[in-house]
């Protein structure tokens, strides 16, 4: 008997490595989408261990929440900040080290621990109050489509007196409503309490 050893032609060889070539060209197609959707989904996770910080806030203070009309103004320098607040329609920005009592429910409630994924501290806007239905929340779109997620100003935009409704902040007539609007690399995301 004839025993004839048979290897792979040039074909079959070409077709196996084009078949992996492809294979690989899909996998880093996909894999920053893949990591798109792991951070926006911590964000997701985050803002609603802020809603539960802030409850257990609520729980602790007679069921209300943080004042925010006792926050002395610490200049214009968002990027150092960790809270912005607009009072009235002007914008005051204070740091996590100071006396504002966000400052504080952040440092006691949520900790050092409690970070974007870019390990960085969570930065939030408070509006007082929703003039419309649709204002604030078209202002963030706004900004996102003008200056893009990697250029935003602040991770979650905190609405007082609100819920969310359609995935948008809506005024509530209630004062311990609050609404919050993350925003994520793939758009935005609203939760209340």
């Amino acid at each position: 008997m004839h025993y004839h050893k048979r290897g792979f032609t040039i074909i079959e060889v070409s077709l196996v490595l084009a078949i992996a070539g492809l294979i690989l060209v899909m996998a880093f197609i996909a894999l920053p989408a893949l990591q798109r959707q792991s951070r926006d989904a911590k964000r997701k996770e985050d803002t609603m261990i802020f809603l539960q910080a802030l409850k257990d806030y609520q729980q602790n203070n007679r069921g209300q929440l943080p004042q925010t009309n006792t926050v002395p103004y610490a200049g214009e320098d968002p990027d150092n900040s960790i809270i912005h607040i607009e009072q009235d329609g002007y914008k005051t920005w204070n740091t996590i080290s100071s006396n504002a009592p966000w400052a504080k429910f952040y440092t006691q409630y949520l900790g050092d621990d409690f970070l974007n994924p870019d390990q960085e501290k969570y930065t939030f806007f408070i509006q007082q109050k929703l003039d419309n239905n649709t204002h604030g929340y078209d202002t963030i779109l706004y900004e996102l489509d003008t200056y893009g997620f990697s250029n935003r100003w602040t991770d979650f935009y905190i609405f007082l007196q609100a819920t969310c409704e359609n995935g948008k902040p809506k005024r509530s007539n209630n004062s311990r409503n609050v609404a919050i609007i993350t925003l994520l690399e793939t758009g935005t995301y609203c939760a209340d309490m």
